[in-house]
């Protein structure tokens, strides 16, 4: 692929992503940060309990819109990640909800409801 077929095709990929991603009114933009900049993002977000997009609006002078009901964790498992859980909190590897239940009380005592303290000095 030469020079310009490949400037060409990053023109068309820019182009197409800012057409196609258009839902409703709204046009989505990716944007590139270094490793240090997303992680930055993320922890001011959370400090400041936000999502990092909320954040980044926040940083560019755009509206938020107002915080919706806290929401809850969500993790996708696997198979194989059932399979791990069962084994490590000793359960029939059928019986997802006491599988569910048990994560969720490792959570729970992992991250106890406490007010949370930062210290970045």
């Amino acid at each position: 692929m030469s020079k310009r077929d490949k400037k060409l095709s990053t023109q068309q990929i820019f182009s197409a992503l800012s057409s196609s991603s258009k839902t409703g009114r709204t046009t989505q933009l990716a944007f590139d940060l270094s490793a240090n900049g997303r992680k930055k993002l993320k922890i001011e977000a959370a400090v400041d309990d936000m999502t990092p997009a909320e954040k980044a609006r926040e940083v560019l002078g755009l509206s938020i819109k107002a915080k919706k009901a806290s929401p809850k964790l969500i993790l996708r498992l696997t198979e194989k990640d059932f399979r791990f859980l069962a084994d490590k909190y000793d359960v029939e590897f059928e019986d997802r909800l006491t599988i569910r239940n048990k994560a969720a009380e490792e959570l729970a005592n992992e991250y106890p409801d406490a007010e949370v303290k930062f210290d970045f000095d």
